[in-house]
């Protein structure tokens, strides 16, 4: 019988068993058709191949499936490994992965510094980045020098500045001893100092005059000695607040009563005779009579009989 299957192990009628067409005994002739040696006349009857358990080429299969087995698993293995070694940059850093290049090569970027801050250590596993601490306290050093800084009270003034310790420059507070200025901040970056007008305006209403009195009283034996013009007659003139009333009305009135006393401005307390004249010879009206005292620190109102004082003085308010 003649071979009419090349997918066959043997020639049809041929007892010895072929794997190639046209490989039949001479001596039992087949009529195979001449074929040029092709994968698909070829049988693989082996073993299966197998790859870690997985059959990649089972047995009794032709060539061509074979070498499509063979190549479709290697290029699915190629793809995995290919998968596995894939590199990519993660985080929000600088990436040090930089790409694959022509030959299929995988790259990464070296690590380089600027300055010398910064010291790179690379070793057998490791690459260490620290930071110079002398490089660091150098660069400190010669970016802020304290003891170039220095702070001095200028001018004939009295200074703020005291002294400075270490870094910290200390100066001094400043504040008022008198209610007559006030110093309050003023933000953050101003103080003002501010004159008291109500105690100014008080001031000169009241203690000034008084006080200006009061010295010229004091110091009358010496100014009019220097102007040649000291008086001889033992009254001192002065100008009183009167009322006929009550002690009170002495208080109120205005200082317009001209008077002498027997004592200089501002010891009125004291005073023992009033009179009309310089010389004392004429008794003032009686009546109450007020003016300042500087032992009271006020002005006093006192009662005068007509020819003497009585009673206790009240001190006006």
């Amino acid at each position: 019988m003649p071979c009419n299957n090349c997918s066959q192990n043997n020639c049809s009628g041929c007892d010895v068993e072929v794997h190639i067409c046209n490989q039949c005994p001479s001596e039992q002739p087949c009529e195979c058709e001449v074929k040029d040696l092709s994968t698909d006349c070829i049988l693989y009857n082996q073993d299966p191949i197998e790859c870690n358990d997985v059959v990649v080429v089972p047995t009794n299969t032709i060539l061509s499936d074979a070498l499509n087995n063979i190549v479709s698993w290697t290029c699915t293995k190629f793809s995995e490994v290919q998968n596995f070694f894939t590199l990519k940059n993660v985080g929000t850093g600088a990436g040090v992965y930089k790409g694959i290049n022509l030959l299929g090569e995988k790259e990464l970027k070296s690590i380089t510094k600027t300055g010398s801050l910064v010291t790179i250590t690379p070793s057998t596993n490791e690459i260490a980045l620290s930071v110079d601490e002398d490089a660091l306290e150098t660069f400190v050093n010669n970016l802020v020098t304290v003891d170039t800084y220095t702070s001095a009270n200028v001018g004939d003034g009295e200074g703020i500045y005291k002294e400075k310790i270490g870094t910290e420059f200390k100066f001094k507070t400043v504040e008022s001893t008198q209610d007559s200025l006030t110093i309050g901040q003023n933000g953050a970056d101003k103080v003002d100092f501010n004159i008291n007008e109500v105690w100014i305006e008080a001031f000169l209403e009241g203690f000034l005059p008084n006080y200006l009195t009061q010295w010229l009283t004091e110091n009358s034996q010496i100014i009019c000695s220097i102007v040649a013009d000291c008086p001889t007659d033992p009254g001192f003139v002065g100008d009183f607040g009167y009322s006929d009333v009550d002690l009170a009305g002495a208080c109120a009135a205005p200082p317009t009563t001209v008077i002498y006393r027997d004592v200089p401005l501002g010891q009125f307390g004291s005073a023992t005779q009033l009179s009309t004249d310089a010389a004392l010879t004429i008794d003032a009206p009686a009546g109450y009579y007020s003016e300042i005292d500087y032992g009271f620190n006020a002005v006093i109102s006192r009662y005068w009989n007509g020819t003497a004082f009585s009673g206790l003085p009240e001190v006006c308010a």
